[in-house]
């Protein structure tokens, strides 16, 4: 074991409470570099950052970041994105982000 400052895993998904990280919060900052592109994915709204290699959606009372190495990638994993529950399969819609979550913050 050296000294190993490690490499970045080939994709990573982060799940954050909509109160915390929501799509509203990027309309106050003002972007550095690249404007955010802002589309659909699975029937919910969501912002792609960094050439793509970033995707933020919002759906339920969640906000799902997934960052990986190219756009594809990134949209193939939202693409098999599912409930522990079993409730929302992959390729299937998302539930609609809750009142008050698009475009600000709902409470926690």
């Amino acid at each position: 074991a050296g000294d190993d400052a490690g490499c970045a895993p080939p994709a990573e998904i982060q799940i954050w409470p909509s109160c915390r990280r929501n799509l509203g919060l990027y309309d106050r900052v003002q972007s550095v570099g690249a404007p955010a592109e802002r589309i659909s994915v699975r029937g919910v709204p969501a912002l792609l950052f960094d050439d793509g290699t970033r995707l933020e959606l919002e759906t339920g009372q969640s906000t799902a970041v997934v960052f990986a190495g190219t756009r594809a990638r990134v949209l193939r994993i939202a693409g098999a994105l599912r409930a522990i529950d079993g409730t929302v399969l992959p390729l299937r819609p998302l539930p609609q982000p809750t009142r008050g979550q698009e475009g600000g913050p709902s409470n926690c």
